[in-house]
């Protein structure tokens, strides 16, 4: 089991104090994959992901770099506590748009 909190504690000292979630959402072939939602939008995906992998965690521990997104906000309840549920909707949603895209390149490219 990969732990979540030991990731999201990377993520902030490489962003500061930022909010963010890591989360598993589900995948066809693993089960699981892990997804990273963030709130720093001035930080490219890539550039957490370079960071990410120049850090102490294992390798297996990090999303892979097409998982890891910034938004708007991260959802919370009206308590300030994460709303898991939101943020998981909000990972498969963006999941979904990423590979659907992915899809469509490589359509064009193939034609």
């Amino acid at each position: 089991m990969v732990p979540h909190l030991k990731i999201e504690e990377t993520v902030h000292d490489i962003l500061g104090d930022q909010p963010c979630v890591v989360l598993g959402i589900p995948d066809d072939q693993r089960g699981e994959r892990l997804v990273l939602l963030y709130t720093q939008t001035e930080t490219a995906p890539k550039d957490v992901w370079q960071r990410l992998s120049e850090s102490e965690l294992p390798k297996l521990w990090l999303p892979k770099r097409e998982n890891i997104y910034p938004v708007d906000s991260i959802p919370t309840l009206g308590t300030g506590k994460l709303d898991l549920r939101g943020a998981k909707a909000t990972a498969i949603e963006l999941a979904s748009a990423s590979r659907s895209s992915e899809a469509e390149t490589e359509k064009v490219n193939a034609n």
